[in-house]
């Protein structure tokens, strides 16, 4: 038992062997001396994929080589080593069953597993931008590498096989983002991209992850900051306009352009930050890059001489990811400059006017000399040669010169004009005067003169030199009235520049005596604190000396001292302040040496003219000595003499500009007298010169060749001929002087003198008839000119009417003009008809001895308010304003003609009182009514009105440019990718650069 117990322990199979081997018969039972050992853990596969099996044989004999049988076939392992052999199953596709055979012994069969490895087959991506790009979504197959605009929602749709989960790791996050399992085979990830990444596709099952990596990159374009480049032209001749432009580009369009500004006035404190307002610039949100163009007509911010305006452009993105970026141009300073710089401006451009004018002068000359030149000529060559054909190129060419020139005078002095006006207040009178001499300018321009111009160059073509002797004449006598017009303009021109320069200095004298006045008070003042302060030392100098025992006395002489050293201190102010009164009086005297430059000038000026004003030398050196003595007492601290004679400066300033006003004033009014009467004669002569020359065409008319009386009725014309030069040389004389004799009757008066030189010629040819049709041509001038010239009379005495009956002529006009600066049309028919209600009635006819004066003046102020209607109703004609009040306001001028005729007829009864209390009443009404409607409308509108006006010249090249790169760029073909876009805005970008 003991036996069997051994063998039961070492060796189990002993008994149960033999009965194995019946069951298993067959098995190959044959024991070999040595075993086949499988190294690998497991033996599964993946399908599709090789498989290396590794064995090992252990014991004491080896074969030489082992077999791998496999459906009966045998299969040689390969030997590693002594003990390691090696088989790879190439591409499993199903489970193997195998066994090993090695020198006649067969190991146990073993079965290699198929087992699935996690796969991607196809996945598609869909791409949904963001809405501001305004991009349809796209769909994409088996494509990983993506480029997407920032904030694209990428949506990842994956088809798999055996995959339990999947998930994308990104390399810029640290977490792994599993995606939904939409089935057994469908996975699906979205995600709001914000970074470029390299990401990776990671599968899983319950066997193994996938063998290989699948990467991608994402590359996400971030929305650029938007490019802005401004240029800018501004208005540096009124200061009422400036120009902006330029180009904005960026990846995906704009939301906002906007000019920003700032007005910051001349009195306005450093430390006080004034408002910053904005205006919207009009920009295309379909282009990316794109010019622009703003003109800002800036009137309405009312800019004053020392003002400045701050502005900057600036452009925002239509970012809807991260919310809009902005760009913004350079800060850019538009200035007014301060009101003395603006004068020298509006100086410097009157005396390139009046080069101008001169320059021209002698152009219209040169052309006259050249026009009688070629017509002498002419007539004694029948046919055209080289060098009369060049002479009349030259002459066309200097024509065209000529006409350039007083183009150049007509814009240089409308924007003088204009400027001056702007910044400056002038009186009604002034402003009519200049709006005249600028029609005279306009006038100079004649269409007629033109046209004979263009005749001329088709008879030089057609070489018909006969009648180009004729169409010389013509020409000759047209220049020379444009050479008369010129010179008169020129004339009245400097007449005007100096008038203006005389109200000036009338107006500086008025300032310059209100700061020295002022400057009196303030040096008076001080001298009174500087005596009270001497009193009052005085009295406790005393009071401390009355004072004399031991200690008392000690302390008294300290009090003393301390009061006196307070005394001192207050002095020592004092002195301080009298410096600051000195250099007030230096400024002042520097003034008063400016104008003492300007009256020289002014002289000189009246010495051109031959019309010297009356520039009070004598105040003039009494107010200088003033001041200068005024200066040398402050100096010696004797504020109380310096004040009185600072009071005496200023009166004699004062006492300066009144007379020179009154002068002024008075010149006026004789002059005017004097041109009324020469004007008087000069109709009276020309209506005797139309009777005389009616009579000699009907005499001529009732001769004939043989006649004797043709000789005298010859002899008669001639001295019609004569008494025609008289009034010529006239006229002329008087147009020099009187601006509102327009340039169309001096032509006419040209006119009359060429019939009647071409009357004589055809009575010496013995031509009656075409004498007679020129004495009629002649007779049709003189009475045209004597309606115009009656005319001019008529505008002359009312003008002269209104300057003697408006208040505060001549003295205290400074002061009345003030007081009337700012009156409304309403406000002046108001004060007319509280006058006419003072008044008793009065016949027809029949004046009140003490009110024929009172008469006339009421009368020219109702032809005054009634004119300030029709501009007003002129300035409106078009607009909303005009056709809403038009009728109202024509209805009131009609009125306010009947009430002048009842004030110049003396006809003051109730009817008259009624209907201007009427007048007054509706009047008022419709300004109000018009005030608020334009207060309406500025609420409406912007701060600063915006008004489209064709780009200045300097500004045109660049806005073409601009617009040529905008068509090239919007050429660029649809269908080129986003690298090639890019990189075709890069090079214009940098083209814009360079440019």
């Amino acid at each position: 038992m003991a036996a069997i117990a051994v063998i039961l322990l070492f060796n189990p199979t002993f008994f149960t062997s033999s009965s194995d081997r019946i069951i298993h018969f067959q098995k190959n039972y044959t024991y070999a001396p040595f075993t086949f050992q499988l190294n690998n853990k497991e033996l599964k596969a993946f399908r599709n994929e090789d498989f290396v099996l590794n064995l090992t044989l252990e014991g004491e004999a080896l074969p030489q080589a082992v077999y791998l049988v496999q459906n009966g076939t045998r299969f040689k392992l390969d030997q590693e080593a002594a003990r390691t052999f090696t088989y790879t199953f190439k591409n499993v596709q199903r489970d193997v069953h195998f066994s090993f055979d090695a020198a006649g012994f067969v190991s146990d069969d073993y079965t290699l597993k198929i087992v699935e490895r996690p796969s991607l087959l196809s996945f598609d991506v869909n791409l949904r931008y963001p809405s501001y790009l305004n991009k349809p979504a796209e769909a994409l197959s088996n494509v990983g590498n993506l480029t997407v605009p920032e904030g694209t929602v990428v949506e990842w749709n994956f088809n798999t096989s055996s995959t339990k989960a999947l998930g994308l790791k990104f390399d810029n996050d640290s977490l792994l983002y599993k995606a939904e399992n939409r089935d057994d085979k469908r996975f699906q990830y979205r995600r709001s991209v914000r970074k470029s990444s390299q990401y990776h596709v990671m599968l899983q099952n319950n066997e193994t992850p996938n063998a290989e990596k699948i990467g991608y990159y994402l590359n996400v374009i971030p929305d650029k900051i938007p490019v802005l480049s401004l240029e800018n032209f501004q208005d540096t001749t009124l200061y009422n306009f400036l120009v902006v432009g330029g180009s904005i580009s960026d990846d995906y369009g704009f939301s906002q352009l906007k000019l920003f500004y700032s007005v910051r006035r001349e009195n306005q404190p450093e430390d006080k930050k004034p408002d910053l307002k904005s205006i919207a610039i009009p920009f295309n949100k379909t282009v990316n890059t794109q010019s622009f163009y703003f003109q800002w007509y800036v009137d309405s911010l009312q800019l004053a001489p020392g003002d400045k305006i701050e502005y900057y452009a600036q452009v925002w993105d239509n970012d809807g990811v991260n919310g809009p970026k902005s760009a913004r141009s350079r800060t850019i300073n538009f200035a007014v400059p301060e009101k003395d710089k603006l004068q020298e401006e509006v100086d410097k451009s009157a005396q390139q006017t009046e080069e101008q004018m001169e320059k021209a002068l002698k152009k219209a000359k040169s052309l006259e000399r050249d026009l009688e030149n070629l017509e002498k000529r002419l007539k004694t060559n029948k046919e055209l040669d080289f060098q009369e054909r060049k002479q009349v190129e030259d002459i066309i060419k200097k024509r065209e010169d000529l006409m350039q020139e007083v183009r150049s005078i007509q814009d240089q002095n409308k924007a003088t004009n204009e400027k001056s006006k702007q910044f400056s207040q002038q009186s009604p009178e002034t402003q009519e005067k200049l709006n005249q001499l600028q029609k005279l300018m306009d006038d100079l321009m004649d269409d007629e003169t033109s046209k004979l111009y263009k005749e001329l160059q088709k008879l030089l073509e057609q070489k018909q030199s006969e009648r180009m002797t004729k169409m010389l004449e013509k020409l000759r006598n047209k220049e020379n009235n444009l050479e008369k017009e010129l010179e008169r303009t020129l004339n009245l021109f400097k007449k005007m520049q100096m008038e203006q320069k005389m109200e000036k200095a009338v107006e500086k004298l008025e300032e310059l005596a209100e700061k020295e006045e002022k400057l009196a008070e303030e040096t008076q003042k001080n001298s009174d604190e500087k005596k009270q302060a001497n009193e009052k030392m005085d009295s406790d100098s005393k009071k401390k000396d009355a004072d004399k025992k031991g200690a008392e006395d000690k302390k008294n002489a300290d009090d003393k001292k301390s009061a006196d050293d307070k005394v001192k201190k207050e002095g020592d102010d004092k002195s301080g302040k009298n410096e600051d009164l000195k250099k007030e009086q230096e400024k002042i005297q520097e003034e008063f040496n400016e104008l003492k430059e300007d009256l020289d000038e002014i002289e000189k000026m009246g010495e051109e003219i031959d019309d010297k004003p009356d520039t009070q030398e004598a105040e003039e050196k009494n107010a200088e000595q003033q001041m200068e003595q005024s200066k040398q007492q402050l100096d010696k601290q004797q504020n109380s003499d310096a004040a009185q004679s600072q009071q005496k400066a200023a009166k004699s300033m004062r006492k300066m500009s009144e007379s020179m006003s009154q002068a002024m004033m008075d010149s006026q009014m004789a002059q005017m007298q004097e041109d009324m009467d020469a004007l008087r004669d000069i109709l009276e002569n020309l209506i005797t010169l139309s009777f005389d020359q009616e009579k000699l065409m009907k005499d001529f008319k009732g001769v004939n060749l043989q006649d004797p009386r043709f000789v005298t009725l010859g002899q008669e014309q001639l001295k019609l001929q004569d008494d025609a030069k008289v009034i010529e040389d006239s006229l002329y004389a008087l147009a020099n002087r009187v601006i509102q004799i327009q340039s169309f009757i001096t032509r006419e008066l040209n006119d009359m003198k060429s019939y009647m030189d071409e009357s004589v010629g055809s009575i010496k040819d013995r031509r009656i008839n075409v004498a007679t049709s020129k004495q009629q041509f002649a007779m049709t001038s003189m009475n045209n000119l004597a309606l115009m010239l009656s005319d001019v009379f008529r505008q002359m005495q009312q003008q002269m009417a209104m300057a003697m009956a408006m208040p505060g002529k001549g003295k205290g006009q400074g002061q009345q003009k003030g007081k009337e600066k700012g009156k409304s049309a309403g406000e002046m028919q108001r004060e007319l008809s509280d006058q006419l209600q003072k008044m008793g009635e009065g016949k027809s006819g029949q004046g009140q001895q003490g009110n024929s004066e009172q008469l006339a003046r009421m009368a020219a102020q109702q032809a005054m308010i009634r004119k300030m209607i029709q501009e007003l109703m002129d300035s409106q004609k078009g607009t909303e304003m005009g056709q809403k009040y038009g009728n109202e306001l024509k209805e009131l001028m009609e009125k306010m003609d009947e009430s002048e005729t009842d004030l110049v007829n003396k006809r003051v009864n109730q009817d008259l009182k009624n209907r201007n209390k009427e007048i007054t009443t509706r009047l008022l009404e419709s300004e109000k009514a018009m005030r608020e409607q334009d207060e309406d409308d500025k609420r409406k509108g912007e701060t600063a009105n915006q008004i489209i006006r064709r780009p200045p010249p300097a500004f045109e090249q660049y806005i073409r440019e601009k617009e040529r790169q905008t068509e090239l760029l919007r050429s660029i073909p649809p269908e080129f990718s986003p690298f090639y876009k890019r990189e075709v805005d890069s090079y214009f970008r940098k083209y814009q650069s360079e440019k």
